[in-house]
């Protein structure tokens, strides 16, 4: 589970439970798994501020790890978490051939605030 999914939860239930936000989203998981086998779509995502998938936000902690190496490493996983996240994606869509309908993630800290307005 990521930091950023992690806050999602817990500002979203009121929660501060790890365990209960593992759940929470483990139960997410296997309902779309169930989704994909059946051909129908996936349950599409909610407008969610996920703030550390933000290419903006990338960018101004890679600025940062000018000032103190331990940005560097920070932008150096979300970089290398980015990808996985696009691999993943890529891998439902085209390779287990899921109905994605909606279902998605912002990459952009304007979008989501454009889309928010929508």
């Amino acid at each position: 589970i990521d930091v950023d999914h992690y806050i999602e939860y817990a500002v979203e239930k009121k929660d501060l439970s790890l365990v209960r936000a593992y759940k929470s989203y483990m139960h997410y998981y296997h309902k779309n798994k169930a989704n994909i086998k059946k051909g129908n779509e996936l349950e599409h995502y909610k407008l969610h501020f996920h703030i550390f998938h933000f290419i903006e936000v990338l960018i101004i902690i890679s600025l940062l790890s000018f000032i103190h190496k331990f940005f560097l490493y920070v932008t150096l996983g979300m970089v290398f978490h980015i990808i996985q996240d696009l691999i993943g994606l890529f891998f439902v869509k085209f390779v287990m051939k899921a109905n994605l309908g909606r279902a998605g993630r912002y990459y952009s800290l304007i979008y989501y605030l454009i889309k928010m307005k929508d």
